[in-house]
């Protein structure tokens, strides 16, 4: 797929800007609870555990265990309809088992639940990174 016929995320919005830096310079980031330590996948204001506002962003490992996964087959918009079909995992990270983060597999083939993965960082366009994952050659 051409980078320039994609849709793209706001990368500015202050809520996940964090995080598109963090794929910038090729790490994870997700935000995690100063008191209580839980991390927090999509970006909230308060911890949902102990109620504080003490919130920061945490870079974690880079590994993870497959959680689920899909094929995508149907465009839901055309400007993805030359991307198809789409293997997508959902990951639970090592480091905030709490967590599920999704992304394209990258060889599907060897996709089993529980299996570990490699989060690998693809530089589609300047400034655009994107979490993609690959199958680890042994198993979490």
């Amino acid at each position: 797929m051409k980078a320039t016929a994609m849709m793209l995320p706001d990368l500015l919005w202050e809520e996940l800007a964090p995080y598109w830096e963090g794929l910038r310079r090729h790490e994870v980031r997700l935000p995690r609870c100063s008191r209580c330590g839980k991390f927090f996948w999509y970006p909230q204001h308060i911890c949902s555990v102990c109620w504080t506002w003490s919130l920061k962003w945490v870079v974690i490992r880079p590994c993870g265990t497959l959680f689920s996964w899909t094929v995508i087959h149907h465009a839901f918009h055309p400007l993805f309809a030359s991307a198809l079909p789409i293997h997508l995992g959902m990951v639970e990270p090592i480091d905030a088992p709490e967590v599920r983060l999704i992304g394209e597999l990258i060889n599907p083939a060897a996709a089993d639940i529980g299996r570990g993965v490699k989060f690998e960082f693809d530089d589609r366009t300047p400034g655009m990174t994107w979490l993609k994952f690959s199958i680890a050659n042994e198993e979490r």
